[in-house]
């Protein structure tokens, strides 16, 4: 049965879609009876490693995805130490294989465990090849224990600080573990929770309505004090990933932007209003997130002093990510708006008109999720403001207005506009060069000393046609062909 299996998990990786189709569905067969086939874990693991970065359709992943679940469920000591020793060092097959691992809130609790028996094995000592992210390993172990708070966690971490300066692919893991934790983990903690007793009539259990609804609200009141609880031990970890997450790849700050929305969402707006003034100043470099270079993982290890010659780190579709990143960090900076109180909120306010530029011009992002998420944060600006003119024109979809409008709102912020607008004029997306151009010659006029800004903006679009149009037709609107004569001219 093991061959058949690993003829099927090759099969996931062809490109005939009946090929893959095929290994699907025998995967499929052979995880409603385990028992026939789990007898040799470590040979299905390394098929499995073998493989994972050659399977590139959704169907396919989530068919391997699912079976490393299972054997991970059934067998996790044979599996974590069958992935150990086939990738000490952890490279990108590996990576993919971990991060699936924890994924779930079960499968989590049995590789951590297991991850720190081999830690205490006299034995072994290690798991990675690293003293800091072996660190790092316990750390998430002391998370999932219940009977460890927050306080204590913090006394234990703070000094020492594992996570100030790992290897991104440590902090991928990390996260991973943590959005798990933040997001999931409290379920089972309900499945297991004791509930008031039912009745019994001839022997047979009888829940009431009342008693179910009971049940209910006591299961409910665990929960989300289970989550406020471990909210509680992530929320220490935080101000390091906000710092961490800036030299990151966008993966990685994917991640983490997650794992703080998840984490804000089970605390008190009184006790994560401090923590999401500091996010707010580090969201507004993120709205503009380009395709992070190419990250290999002997460049990873050599980071780390390890100068280990492997196998390049895998990256999903570079605009893909950013432009999730993007559209994670303007949404969640909208979470921030509603979470700060108290003088919290008077000192965002400079922090909220930072962002009005960068979410007007975002509003012609070529990612349509990109583009609501800046309307939708816009708008909430203005309410956070007061503005009622902005409102009702990114209401009404007044786009043409609002530039003017963000123009005359706040006078003695002009110059800042229009250098924040200046660094739009040669982004990678047409649209918002073009609307970047607009809002920066239309700022000129307005300008009582515009020389400076106009000869940066005649710098910036002279080799570009449509965007010298532009320019010309906002700063010269009545003789727009003398003006690119004289343009040309210099």
């Amino acid at each position: 049965m093991t061959d058949i299996l690993m003829v099927a998990i090759e099969a996931l990786t062809a490109e005939d879609i009946c090929d893959r189709q095929m290994g699907s569905n025998v995967l499929e067969t052979a995880m409603g009876d385990p028992a026939s086939w789990m007898t040799d874990v470590p040979k299905l693991m390394r098929y499995i490693y073998k493989n994972i970065e050659g399977v590139s359709t959704e169907p396919a992943r989530h068919s391997l995805h699912s079976l490393l679940l299972l054997l991970t469920e059934r067998c996790p000591r044979e599996v974590v130490r069958s992935l150990l020793e086939i990738s000490p060092t952890c490279d990108s097959a590996a990576l993919a294989m971990w991060e699936v691992m924890i994924s779930m809130p079960g499968t989590l609790w049995s590789v951590l465990t297991e991850l720190r028996s081999v830690l205490q094995d006299l034995r072994l000592r290690k798991v990675f090849s690293c003293a800091m992210e072996d660190a790092c390993i316990s750390l998430l172990a002391l998370l999932l224990r219940t009977d460890f708070g927050s306080e204590k966690f913090a006394a234990l971490y703070k000094p020492k600080s594992f996570l100030r300066n790992p290897s991104w692919m440590m902090l991928s893991v990390v996260l991973e573990s943590l959005i798990t934790l933040s997001k999931a983990h409290m379920m089972e903690a309900a499945a297991a929770t004791p509930v008031p007793p039912a009745g019994k009539l001839n022997g047979r259990l009888v829940l009431s309505g009342q008693s179910i609804f009971a049940r209910v609200v006591f299961q409910r009141f665990t929960i989300r004090k289970l989550c406020f609880l471990q909210a509680r031990k992530i929320l220490v970890l935080l101000p390091d990933i906000m710092e961490t997450m800036q030299d990151t790849n966008s993966d990685v700050k994917r991640k983490a932007l997650l794992l703080f929305r998840n984490t804000m969402g089970h605390l008190d707006r009184e006790e994560a209003s401090p923590i999401t003034l500091q996010l707010a100043e580090k969201l507004l470099p993120l709205f503009d997130e380009d395709p992070t270079p190419h990250i290999s993982h002997a460049d990873a290890l050599a980071h780390r002093g390890l100068g280990v010659p492997v196998a390049e780190v895998p990256h999903p579709p570079p605009y893909q990510e950013s432009s999730l990143v993007r559209e994670f960090s303007i949404s969640l900076f909208r979470d921030v708006m509603d979470t700060v109180v108290g003088r919290n909120k008077k000192m965002l306010r400079k922090t909220v008109k930072r962002v009005l530029v960068p979410l007007f011009l975002r509003m012609n992002d070529q990612s349509k999720s990109v583009a609501k998420a800046s309307r939708d944060t816009l708008l909430d600006c203005a309410g956070f403001l007061e503005w009622r003119n902005l409102s009702t024109l990114v209401q009404t979809h007044q786009t043409h207005r609002i530039g003017e409008c963000l123009l005359q709102q706040d006078r003695s912020r002009l110059e800042e506009q229009l250098c924040q607008s200046l660094l739009y004029v040669k982004d990678a997306q047409a649209t918002l060069r073009l609307e970047a151009v607009r809002f920066t010659g239309l700022g000129a006029r307005y300008l009582k000393n515009r020389s400076n800004k106009v000869e940066k903006l005649n710098e910036i679009t002279k080799d570009d046609p449509e965007l010298l149009l532009a320019h010309v037709c906002l700063l010269a609107p009545d003789e727009p062909q003398a003006y690119t004569a004289r343009h040309a001219a210099r």
